[in-house]
């Protein structure tokens, strides 16, 4: 009866000292990825600042072409009929 008392105990000390070294571990990791979570979104917030600079800039570019392309049709329309 005493031997299996003593195995009984040795089981549950060694679950707890398994469950709390894999514990320890899970909290390290869960730390750790947090700290990779906030540079991620710290990199993705600077990106979305510089994609919305160049949506910016892609706009004014296409009306910059599209008023060049009306101004050289207009200028063709004129060269044809001249011509």
């Amino acid at each position: 009866m005493q031997t299996i008392a003593q195995l009984i105990f040795a089981i549950i000390l060694v679950v707890g000292i398994v469950g709390g070294i894999t514990i320890n571990n899970y909290i390290k990791l869960l730390r750790e990825n947090q700290g990779k979570i906030q540079s991620l979104q710290g990199k993705v917030g600077e990106r979305e600042q510089r994609i919305a600079e160049l949506e910016k800039r892609i706009a004014v570019l296409e009306r910059i072409v599209t008023d060049s392309r009306y101004e050289l049709d207009q200028q063709f329309n004129e060269l044809d009929k001249t011509g």
